[in-house]
C-alpha cells in the first residue's frame, strides 16, 4: 500500500514520461554514472601519483639544497679549524709574510667553493684571500666604478698597521697565481678587532659562527666561521676566519627551480623573513615575500613539513625543512611550487577526456534514441488499444507483429480482453461498465479508531468585525487569513476538515500516518499564531480591524473515516476528543489567552 502511495506521489511530482524518454534517461544515467565513476577513479589515481611525484621532487630538491648549504658551512668550519694549527706557529701575521701570502692563496685554490679566508691579528693587521668567482666581486675596492680584469681569479687584501706609515692595498691574481693588478687603498680606518666575528671568537675562546652582519667593504650581509689563534706559549694572537657572503647563496638559490616556477628560500625561523635570496632578487621572482610569509604561517600552525596552502586564490605546494648551524642561527629551507606546475597537465587531460566522453555519449544517445523509438512504438499502439477498450470502443482492432516476446504476450492479452469485454457488455449495461472501469478504487462507508491531534481556531469578535465591514471588502481579507493558516497546516502534514465561518478545524495523524502528530500540531499552532501576529501588525498599520485568533488543540482517540450516506461522504472525525478541542478554543475567552493545549 505504502509503496503504491509513494509511486503515486512520485508520478504526480514528475509527471508521466514516455518509454522512449525513460529508456534514453536510463541509458544516459548509467552512462554518466559509469563514465563519471571511471573518470573520477582515474583522476584520483593520477592525482595521487602526481602528488607523490611532486612531493618526492620537492623533498629531493630540498635535500639537495640543504646538503649543498650544509656542506658549504661544514667546509668553512673544517677550513678554519684545520688551518688554525699551522698559522698559530707563525711568528708574524702581516702582508710582508710571503709564505703566509702564498699559503693562503693555495688554500683558496684547494677550496674552490669558499669565497674568503682571512686573519685578523691582535695588533690590528689584517690579510685576506678571496675567490672572485664565488665572492661575486666584479669591481676594484679602491674604485667601485672600475671593473676587474677579465682573467682575475683571486684577490689579496691587506691592512698593515705595523709599517710606517700604515699601508693598505689589494692585489689580483689569475688562475696561475700571476699578479695582474694591484691598487693602494686610501682608507686605513679598517680594524679587524672591531668586527663582530673577531670579537665573538676572542670572547668565547673557541670556534664559533658569527651572527649575520654586513661586510665592511661591500656592505653585503653574510656570516663568518671564526676560530681564535694562540701562540705556542698560549698567548692570543688573532682570529682566523672564513666568510660567506649571502650574495653568493642568493645567486645559487635563485638559480634553483623546482617544477616550472617553484623556488627555494632560506628564511629566519623566528620571523619568517627571507634571508636568501636578497630582496633585489626576490623582486624579480614570481613568488613574493607575501607568499613565503603565508607558507610560514601555515607551517607555524600546522607543524607539517609538507602541506598545501592558498594565497590570493592560488594554490601552492610547500616543503619546509629546518636548518641549524648553531644555537644562534636557526633557519628554514622553504620550497614553494605553484600547484598548477605539476597538475595543470592532469587537469587539461581530464578536461579533454571529459569532452571526448561527452561526444561519445551524444553519439550513443542518438543510437539509443533510434532503437528506443523502435521499441516504444508498439507499446504506444497497445496503450491506445487499452484506452479504447476502457472507453468501450470495441469495434476496431489492431494487432502488433513483433519479435519481442513481452510485446507479443501483451498484444495477445489485449486481444483477449477485447473479446471478453464484447461479451461482458451483452450482460451488463454499457454505462455501468464505464462507471466501474472509471473507478480507481472502491469507496465505502466506514471508519477506524485512531489517535490524532485536533486543532480548532476562531477569530475573536469576528461577528462585530463582519457587521462593520462591507462583505465585498471583508471576504478577500478573510481569504488572505485562511490562505496563510491553511498553508501552515498543510506544510506540517495536517488535514483540513472544514472551515466553519471564521474558524478552522484540522487534525494530524490521518489519513497520513504521522508518528509525531502531536508535535506537528503544536508546531503548526505556533506558526499560525506567529502568522496572525504579523498579519495583524500590517492590518493595524492599514487601519483595519485585527483578526485576534484563539487556538485550542487536543490529542485523543477518535473515529476517523468516510461518514455520511452512500450518496454523499465526508472524511472527518467523531469523538469526545474533538469536542474537547473545540471547547478549549472557547476557554481562551475566560483566561484572555490565545492558545490552550490539553
Amino acid at each position: 500500500m505504502w509503496r503504491h502511495k509513494i509511486r503515486s506521489h512520485f508520478h504526480a511530482f514528475l509527471g508521466r514520461v514516455t518509454m522512449r524518454v525513460s529508456i534514453l534517461t536510463l541509458f544516459l544515467s548509467l552512462t554518466v554514472i559509469a563514465f563519471g565513476a571511471s573518470l573520477s577513479f582515474l583522476y584520483y589515481k593520477d592525482y595521487k601519483a602526481l602528488s607523490l611525484f611532486a612531493r618526492k621532487t620537492i623533498e629531493e630538491s630540498s635535500g639537495q639544497i640543504l646538503a649543498k648549504v650544509q656542506n658549504l658551512f661544514t667546509e668553512m668550519e673544517n677550513l678554519v679549524r684545520s688551518n688554525s694549527y699551522l698559522i698559530e706557529s707563525l711568528s708574524e701575521i702581516s702582508s710582508q709574510n710571503q709564505w703566509l701570502h702564498k699559503y693562503m692563496l693555495g688554500v683558496m685554490q684547494s677550496h674552490p667553493d669558499l669565497p674568503y679566508l682571512f686573519i685578523g691579528a691582535v695588533n690590528g693587521n689584517y690579510v685576506e684571500v678571496g675567490n672572485l668567482a664565488v665572492s661575486v666581486q666584479e669591481h676594484y675596492l679602491s674604485d667601485p666604478s672600475k671593473l676587474l680584469p677579465h682573467d682575475a681569479m683571486y684577490e689579496w687584501q691587506y691592512y698593515d698597521h705595523t709599517t710606517t706609515p700604515p699601508t693598505a692595498g689589494e692585489e689580483y691574481y689569475n688562475a696561475r697565481f700571476q699578479r695582474i693588478s694591484s691598487e693602494q687603498l686610501e682608507q686605513l680606518e679598517y680594524d679587524p678587532r672591531t668586527r663582530p666575528w673577531y670579537q665573538q671568537a676572542a670572547a668565547t675562546g673557541k670556534f664559533s659562527w658569527s651572527d649575520v652582519y654586513r661586510f665592511f667593504d661591500t656592505g653585503d650581509p653574510g656570516i663568518t666561521a671564526a676560530i681564535p689563534l694562540y701562540s705556542t706559549q698560549g698567548q692570543f694572537i688573532g682570529v682566523l676566519g672564513s666568510a660567506l657572503v649571502f650574495r653568493f647563496l642568493s645567486t645559487f638559490f635563485a638559480g634553483q627551480t623546482v617544477g616550472k616556477t617553484g623556488k627555494p628560500f632560506l628564511i629566519d625561523d623566528q620571523t619568517g623573513k627571507i634571508i636568501i635570496p636578497d630582496p633585489s632578487i626576490v623582486q624579480q621572482l614570481p613568488l613574493t615575500q607575501d607568499v613565503v610569509e603565508a607558507a610560514y604561517r601555515t607551517y607555524q600552525t600546522s607543524h607539517l613539513s609538507d602541506f598545501d596552502f592558498k594565497f590570493k586564490k592560488i594554490r601552492y605546494l610547500a616543503h619546509i625543512q629546518p636548518m641549524q648551524i648553531q644555537a644562534n642561527l636557526k633557519w628554514l629551507i622553504v620550497i614553494i611550487v605553484p600547484f598548477e606546475d605539476f597538475f595543470s597537465a592532469l587537469e587539461q587531460n581530464q578536461l579533454e577526456t571529459f569532452f571526448i566522453v561527452l561526444f561519445i555519449s551524444f553519439l550513443s544517445s542518438l543510437v539509443v534514441a533510434y532503437f528506443a523509438q523502435k521499441l516504444s512504438a508498439p507499446i504506444v499502439v497497445l496503450t491506445d488499444e487499452i484506452t479504447q477498450i476502457k472507453n468501450l470502443e470495441l469495434k476496431k482492432e489492431r494487432r502488433i507483429a513483433s519479435l519481442i516476446q513481452e510485446i507479443f504476450l501483451i498484444d495477445s492479452a489485449v486481444a483477449a480482453m477485447r473479446v471478453a469485454m464484447r461479451s461482458f457488455i451483452l450482460y451488463v449495461p454499457k454505462e455501468i461498465v464505464k462507471q466501474l472501469l472509471g473507478q480507481n478504487k472502491e469507496i465505502a462507508l466506514g471508519g477506524e479508531k485512531k489517535e490524532v491531534s485536533i486543532f480548532f481556531s476562531d477569530i475573536a469578535d469576528f461577528t462585530s468585525i463582519a457587521e462593520t465591514q462591507n462583505p465585498e471588502i471583508l471576504m478577500p481579507q478573510l481569504s488572505e487569513y485562511f490562505d496563510g493558516v491553511s498553508k501552515i497546516i498543510l506544510q506540517t502534514q495536517g488535514t483540513i476538515d472544514k472551515y466553519m465561518g471564521d474558524g478552522v478545524m484540522a487534525f494530524w495523524g490521518a489519513p497520513i500516518e504521522l508518528p509525531n502528530h502531536a508535535f506537528a500540531c503544536a508546531q503548526a499552532t505556533l506558526l499560525c499564531n506567529h502568522f496572525v501576529k504579523q498579519l495583524n501588525e500590517r492590518r493595524i498599520k492599514e487601519q483595519k480591524a485585527p483578526f485576534y485568533t484563539r487556538f485550542g488543540i487536543n490529542v485523543g482517540t477518535v473515529i476517523v473515516g468516510n461518514i455520511g450516506t452512500p450518496d454523499r461522504l465526508n472524511y472527518t472525525l467523531l469523538g469526545d476528543a474533538v469536542n474537547a478541542a473545540a471547547r478549549l478554543q472557547s476557554v481562551n475567552k475566560l483566561f484572555h489567552t490565545q492558545i490552550i493545549i490539553s
